[in-house]
Parts: C-alpha cells; structure tokens; sequence
C-alpha cells in the first residue's frame, strides 16, 4: 500500500509498544538428620526464599513465584520521530534471603505492522529506537554507558544494539544494594528523528527481564 506523504504541517505516526518480562532465581530446601549409635541429634532447615517483585509505573506488583513470568506492559503508546517515552519499573526482593547479583537484559525485539494503523511500512523500528536504563535510587546510568548521573540518548545506541550486546547469557550487571527496599528503574525510548515514511504503521515489541539471585 502507499504511504501518504507528510507535509510540513503534518506529524508522523509511530506505534511502539513493550511487554515486561520479569525473572528470578529459585532457592531448594530439605531437611538434614544426624544419628549415631549413642545418641541422636536429629536437626533440620528450611531453605529460605528469594522472591522479586515487579511493579510498572503505579500497577499492583508483580511477583515471582516460577522461574519466569509475564508482568506489566512498561510502555505500550504511539510514538511519533524524537518522542521521548519513558516508564518507571521498582524490583524489590521480598523474599527472605539476600540477593547477591541482579541483572538486565532484553531478550528480543520484533518489528511487526500494528493493528491499529490502516497503513503500514516496512521498516525496522528496532535499530531506529534509541533507549536508556536509569537507576533512579542509585543515580546511576547502566546504557548506554555505565557511569554516575544522567542518561542521555546516542547514536547506535538502539534496542538492537542493546540485545546483540547483553543477552541471556551477557546482561547489564546491576547493583543489588537496596533491593530489599526497592529500586526503581526508568526506562526511556526514542524513535530516531530521520525515520520516513517507511516506518509509518510499525510496532515494536520487546521483552525486559530482570533476574535476581545469589551468586
């Protein structure tokens, strides 16, 4: 289908929407018994919990209880060219045990047209999408560059290049101090400003997990 050309007066349309996928680490417990001929000194433990809670924005909390599970939409919004969108996630462990790593990562980025719009491109918003990670308690930005203070966008710094460089197996290292009493993260997109027509009716849908555990 064509795309309507965009005069001066008029404003490009973008959709960018994200899921949120929240993940956490899981503790084994048993009992122990030890005896002998002589005397018995039976003796027991209960291994303790490590639960992560995810709460988007002002949603109700969203907590662990498998190994992974789905939690609240962190930014779902049409997004024209140089659109900040931006959306704040608080994790806390409200578990019973002490969480030694806490880590990020975005475990994929689709392109897709979205049902909302009656035209579509055939762009890729994904390395068109400039994004930031701000720890707000910490006052530290994890990407795109590890450093104390403010984030700021950057050229390549994209959710593509996000998910090449920190996967699964590779993610954003965060600090868990103060994740027993909460730390609340902003996240922040921007759609390039050179965009064209192409990347009109376009949706975006990623994943952020958060895992925690003990090292």
């Amino acid at each position: 289908m064509r795309l309507p050309a965009l005069g001066n007066g008029a404003s490009m349309k973008l959709m960018l929407t994200m899921s949120l996928l929240a993940a956490s680490a899981g503790l084994v417990g048993g009992t122990v018994t030890k005896s002998s001929s002589l005397t018995e000194n039976p003796s027991s433990f209960v291994a303790g919990t490590l639960v992560l809670s995810n709460t988007v924005a002002t949603d109700l909390p969203c907590t662990s209880s498998a190994a992974s599970l789905k939690c609240g939409s962190v930014i779902g919004a049409n997004a024209a060219p140089g659109q900040v969108l931006s959306s704040s996630v608080t994790l806390q462990n409200v578990g019973v045990v002490p969480v030694n790593d806490l880590a990020f990562w975005i475990s994929d980025c689709q392109s897709s047209d979205s049902p909302a719009a009656s035209f579509h491109g055939v762009a890729d918003l994904c390395p068109a999408t400039q994004v930031t990670l701000h720890d707000d308690v910490h006052d530290v930005c994890y990407y795109p560059a590890v450093k104390a203070g403010s984030c700021s966008f950057a050229a390549g710094a994209t959710i593509a290049d996000l998910v090449s460089k920190h996967r699964r197996g590779a993610p954003l290292t965060l600090s868990p101090d103060h994740l027993g009493g909460g730390i609340t993260y902003t996240v922040a997109m921007r759609v390039d400003t050179g965009v064209g027509n192409e990347s009109q009716g376009r949706q975006a849908t990623l994943d952020l997990v958060w895992q925690a555990g003990q090292g």
